[in-house]
C-alpha cells in the first residue's frame, strides 16, 4: 500500500507544482490520475480479490481455516498443541514438531513459503532440534525474526528506523523536524517526488504484473526535469521564507537563581539517584534514605534563600531611601520599563522614552508665571516652597473639606496657581476616609463594605463536607480580614461611640464567626465570641490603638490632651488612646523601645559560622566569654562566664522578673560581661564572646539600634574594645560545649533567683506591652459576658 500511496502523492504534487501547463493539459492530468487509480484498482482487484484478499479466503486467509490458520487448529496452532506448542510440554519442547507444518500452507498467502520466512524452511524439523529456542523460534531469533535484528528489523537501527536517527527521523531534529523549530518542519516537495519514485521503482521490481499508468509528465516511471526544477523552486521559497520569518537564535541558557550554590545542586542530584533506587528496588530502607536526603535538601533550599535574603537587607541597611529603591530595581531583572500610552495615541519605543514621559507626567515642569505670584496665606506659602524646590503642586488632586458642626457656613473660595479648590465634604487620604463631622462612619462603612464582600466571596469556598477548613477560615480573618479593618485605627478610634459604626463592626465578626462554626443565623454573638475566645471588633481595636500609642511615645511623638468641642459627643483621638493604654498597664513605665538611634561606631567584629563550622577552640592568649539567657515558668535571667587559659576566672548570674524576654537577657549578658570586663582595665588582650543567640548579635551588628538594651551593650563592647580586640562568635546552644554548658546553667540559676532591688530588673521589651494590652483585651470581653449573662 506504501507504494499506491507514494504514487498518488507524486501525482498530486505534479498537479499542484506546475502552475505554468495549459489549462487543457491540467484538465487531461486529472482524466489521466483518476484512470490510472481506477486501472490500479482493477488490476489489484483482478489478481486478489475485494481489498486485495487472496482468492482462497477474506482478507488474504488460507483455504483451510479463518484467517489463514492452519487446518489442524485455531490461529495457524500445529494440531498438537495450542501456540504451535509441542504435545510434549510448553513452549516448543525438544520432541515437538514444526510451529506449522509444511502441509499447512501459508498463514498469509498460499504461495508463501513457510510461517517465517521464504528461505527458513519449516520453524522447527526433527533434524534442528538443538537449535531450537523456547516457543518454537526459527533459528533467526526470537519470535521468529529476521537475522537483521530484534522483530525484523532492519540493520540500520530499532524497529527499521533510517540510520540517520530514532524512528525513521530525519537528521535535523526529533520527529523528522527541520532544524529551525518544533513541528515546523518544512515540507520538502522534491524528495515526496523521490520517494515516490523510489517506491514505483520497489513496486516494479516485486509485483512485475501490476499495472501502473504513465502520465504525460513522466518518462518510463521518471519525473522530468519540469517537476524537479518545480519541486526544488517550491521547497526553497518555502525554506526561504520560513528563515526570514523565524530567524535562528542562540539559547543562552536560563539564569540560576541568586540563593542557588554547588552544594544544592549535589544534594539535589543525590536525591534523585535515591529516588530511582527506591523506586527500582521497592526497599523501605531505600525510601527511607531518600525520604532523609529530600528533606535536608529542602532544609537547604530553605536557609540559603533566607541567608540570601538577610545578605541583601543587611546590604540596604545604612543607605538613603533613594539608593535602596536603586540597588532593589537594579539587582531585579524582572523590573524593566515596559512601553506607555502617550496622550496623542502613540506609544514610547524604549525605557528612555517611557521613564521621560513618567517623569513629566507626574513631575511636570512649573510654567512661567504669567504675573507676580499671590504668596498671601498658607496655599501662598505653599506654592512659593514648592517653586523654591523645583515642585509643582497638583491642581487636580487638591480639594478642600470644612471640618464643622455648623449646617451654615461661608469660607473664602481658595485658590491654588490662580484656580480655584473645589470644596467637598469627605475626602480619602493614605487609606483613610475623613469626613467634614470626623465622625469616621463614612469610613467605617467603606470597611465594613469591603469585609463583608471579601467573607462572601470566602463563602463560596465552603461547604458542609468540602471547602476550607474551620481551622483555615478563622486564619484568614484574623489574619487578614482584621487587620485590614483595624488599620490606622490610632486616628479613628473614636469613632466607635457612634452605635451604627458599632453595628457594622458587629456583623462582619458575626459573619466570620458563623461561617467558621458552620452556626446558623440565630446563634448568639456574644456566644460566639466566647466560644472562639475572641475579644468583639470594638475591644480589638482599642487595643491595637493602645499599642499603636506605645510606639508613637517610644518614637519620640508627644501626646497631648485635647480639649473637646463644644455640643460634641466624640472623644478625640488621642485622650481615647492614652487612657485605653493606661488601664492596660502600659503609659507610666520604661520601655526598651527607643527612637531609631545610629550606630556609627563599631570596633567589634561579629562573625556567625555555619553549625559544622563553629568551634570554640582556646589559645593561652586569649580570653573566652560565654554568655546565655534562660526563662523558665515566665521567669526570666541570664548567666555568664570568663575563662582564660581553660580555667573559669569569672561567673556571674541575675534575675530579670517577668517583665523581660529571652532576646533581653541575651543582650544584657553580653553587656553584664564585658562592664565586668572594662571594670578590671585589661589592655592588649583579645576578648572573644560567644552567645547561641543569633538574634542578639545580628542585633549588635546592625547600623541602627531600637532597643536600650542593644544601645547600651554597643557602648559596652566599644569602650571594652579600646585598646583591646573584641569578637563576638555564634556557637550552637546544647552541642556540648563546655562553656557554653555552663553559661547555661548560671541562666537558669539566675531565672530562678530574685531581684535584688526594686523591679524591674530591665526595661520592659514591646513583647511585654504587647501582651498586657492582649489581657486587657481578654479582661474587657470576659466582663462584657458576664453582663450579658
Amino acid at each position: 500500500m506504501n507504494f499506491l500511496w507514494g504514487l498518488l502523492a507524486a501525482v498530486l504534487i505534479a498537479f499542484f507544482s506546475a502552475p505554468s501547463l495549459a489549462q487543457e493539459d491540467t484538465a487531461r492530468l486529472r482524466h489521466d490520475s483518476g484512470s490510472a487509480l481506477r486501472q490500479i484498482r482493477e488490476a489489484r482487484l483482478r489478481r486478489f480479490g475485494k481489498r486485495g484478499y487472496a482468492r482462497f479466503g477474506k482478507r488474504g486467509y488460507a483455504r483451510f481455516g479463518k484467517r489463514g490458520y492452519a487446518r489442524f487448529g485455531k490461529r495457524g496452532y500445529a494440531r498438537f498443541g495450542k501456540r504451535g506448542y509441542a504435545r510434549f510440554g510448553k513452549r516448543a519442547t525438544p520432541d515437538s514438531g514444526s510451529a506449522a507444518t509444511p502441509d499447512s500452507g501459508s498463514a498469509a498467502t498460499p504461495d508463501s513459503g513457510s510461517a517465517a520466512t521464504p528461505d527458513s524452511g519449516s520453524a522447527a524439523t526433527p533434524d534442528s532440534e538443538a537449535r531450537l529456542r523456547q516457543r518454537g523460534y526459527a533459528r533467526f531469533g526470537k519470535r521468529g525474526y529476521a537475522r537483521f535484528g530484534k522483530r525484523g528489523y532492519t540493520t540500520f537501527g530499532k524497529r527499521g528506523y533510517a540510520r540517520f536517527g530514532k524512528r525513521g527521523y530525519a537528521r535535523f531534529g526529533k520527529r523528522g523536524y527541520a532544524r529551525f523549530g518544533k513541528r515546523s518542519a518544512i515540507i520538502n516537495t522534491q524528495h515526496c517526488v523521490a520517494a515516490s519514485v523510489n517506491l514505483m521503482r520497489t513496486a516494479e521490481q516485486q509485483l512485475p504484473g501490476l499495472v501502473f499508468v504513465q502520465e504525460p509528465w513522466m518518462t518510463k516511471g521518471k519525473p522530468n526535469n519540469v517537476v524537479d526544477d518545480l519541486a526544488s523552486s517550491l521547497g526553497g521559497a518555502i525554506t526561504t521564507a520560513f528563515e526570514a520569518a523565524c530567524p535562528l537564535k542562540a539559547y543562552k541558557g536560563k539564569k540560576s537563581a541568586p540563593w542557588w550554590n554547588p552544594e544544592l545542586g549535589a544534594l539535589r542530584r543525590r536525591a534523585r539517584t535515591l529516588q530511582r533506587r527506591a523506586l527500582k528496588t521497592k526497599d523501605p530502607s531505600d525510601r527511607e534514605a531518600y525520604t532523609r536526603a529530600i528533606h535536608e535538601f529542602k532544609g537547604q533550599v530553605r536557609r540559603a534563600k533566607t541567608a540570601k535574603w538577610r545578605q541583601y537587607c543587611e546590604g540596604l541597611e545604612g543607605s538613603r531611601p533613594v539608593a535602596r529603591v536603586v540597588k532593589a530595581l537594579t539587582n531585579d531583572r524582572f523590573s524593566k520599563l515596559s512601553v506607555v500610552k502617550r496622550p496623542d495615541g502613540s506609544v514610547t519605543e524604549s525605557s528612555e522614552e517611557t521613564l521621560e514621559l513618567m517623569l513629566n507626567s507626574f513631575f511636570p515642569k512649573s510654567p512661567t508665571q504669567q504675573g507676580p505670584p499671590d504668596h498671601t496665606g498658607f496655599l501662598g506659602r505653599a506654592e512659593r516652597w514648592a517653586d523654591q524646590c523645583g515642585l509643582r503642586l497638583s491642581e487636580s488632586k487638591t480639594t478642600a473639606v470644612m471640618f464643622t458642626n455648623k449646617l451654615l457656613w461661608t469660607i473664602k473660595p481658595l485658590t491654588l496657581y490662580g484656580k480655584n479648590i473645589s470644596m467637598e465634604k469627605q475626602v480619602r487620604c493614605l487609606g483613610l476616609t475623613l469626613d467634614h463631622r470626623l465622625n469616621w462612619t463614612p469610613h467605617i462603612q467603606t470597611k465594613a463594605k469591603k469585609a463583608l464582600a471579601v467573607l462572601a466571596q470566602i463563602r463560596r469556598a465552603v461547604g458542609t463536607t468540602w471547602g476550607l477548613t474551620p481551622r483555615k477560615l478563622w486564619w484568614i480573618y484574623t489574619a487578614i480580614i482584621r487587620p485590614s479593618i483595624s488599620y490606622a485605627s490610632l486616628v479613628w478610634a473614636s469613632g466607635l461611640s457612634v452605635k451604627s459604626n458599632l453595628d457594622a463592626l458587629y456583623k462582619i465578626q458575626g459573619r466570620a464567626c458563623r461561617m467558621t462554626m458552620g452556626a446558623p443565623p440565630s446563634t448568639p454573638f456574644e456566644g460566639m465570641n466566647a466560644f472562639l475566645c475572641a475579644p468583639p471588633l470594638d475591644i480589638y481595636i482599642k487595643g491595637e490603638a493602645a499599642k499603636s500609642t506605645r510606639r508613637l511615645l517610644d518614637a519620640g511623638v508627644a501626646f497631648k490632651k485635647v480639649r473637646a468641642f463644644k455640643k460634641r459627643s466624640l472623644i478625640p483621638h488621642s485622650d481615647l488612646c492614652l487612657k485605653a493604654l493606661e488601664e492596660c498597664g502600659g503609659l507610666n513605665i520604661l520601655t526598651d523601645s527607643i527612637p531609631a538611634t545610629l550606630l556609627l561606631s563599631q570596633r567589634y567584629k561579629v562573625t556567625i559560622q555555619p553549625r559544622h563550622e563553629a568551634s570554640d577552640s582556646w589559645s593561652d592568649s586569649e580570653v573566652h566569654c560565654y554568655t546565655d539567657g534562660s526563662m523558665r515558668h515566665g521567669l526570666s535571667g541570664f548567666g555568664a562566664c570568663v575563662f582564660f587559659k581553660g580555667e573559669v576566672v569569672w561567673s556571674y548570674s541575675q534575675h530579670t522578673g517577668l517583665n523581660s524576654s529571652v532576646f533581653q537577657s541575651e543582650v544584657l549578658a553580653i553587656s553584664s560581661c564585658a562592664a565586668e570586663l572594662r571594670r578590671r582595665q585589661l589592655s592588649g588582650r583579645k576578648f572573644i564572646f560567644h552567645s547561641d543567640s543569633q538574634a542578639a548579635l545580628r542585633a549588635l551588628c546592625r547600623s541602627t539600634a531600637s532597643s536600650r538594651s542593644v544601645l547600651d551593650c554597643n557602648t559596652q563592647l566599644n569602650g571594652l574594645a579600646l585598646g583591646n580586640q573584641v569578637e563576638l562568635r555564634w556557637i550552637p546552644g546544647h552541642a556540648g560545649f563546655l562553656g557554653n554548658e555552663r553559661a547555661d546553667l548560671l541562666a537558669k540559676a539566675g531565672s530562678a533567683g530574685a531581684l535584688l532591688g526594686p523591679g524591674p530588673g530591665a526595661p520592659i521589651p514591646a513583647s511585654v506591652i504587647n501582651s498586657r494590652v492582649k489581657r486587657w483585651a481578654d479582661s474587657e470581653h470576659l466582663r462584657r459576658w458576664h453582663d450579658t449573662r
